[in-house]
């Protein structure tokens, strides 16, 4: 591999980091506004570790060190919504609709 190639690589790998960590904030953001701590977001995606939920996981993917799939991101937004709009029927269409190929 030449140096240039390198570079290019490196700049590459800069590059999905960033998008992971801005992400990551996005998701931060609005659990946050959820007023949900990371276990509960992890324990509502079922995100279980030795039967307790898995906050460390929301959390490597809130500071962009693990990439948030888009089935993880569709499941984060319904339960976020789903938690500031209760009575709101329209949140469960939205995930249905997201499910759709």
């Amino acid at each position: 591999m030449q140096i240039n190639e390198l570079d290019a690589s490196m700049a590459s790998d800069f590059s999905d980091l960033a998008k992971r960590k801005h992400i990551g904030q996005q998701i931060k953001t609005l659990r946050e506004a959820a007023g949900m701590t990371q276990a509960q977001l992890a324990e509502e995606l079922d995100f279980m570790s030795n039967g307790k939920p898995n906050g460390s996981h929301i959390g490597k993917i809130e500071a962009g060190y693990q990439k948030a799939n888009r089935r993880f991101i569709l499941a984060t937004e319904r339960v976020v919504l789903k938690r500031l709009n209760p009575n709101d029927d329209s949140v469960s269409a939205l995930s249905r609709d997201s499910d759709s190929p």
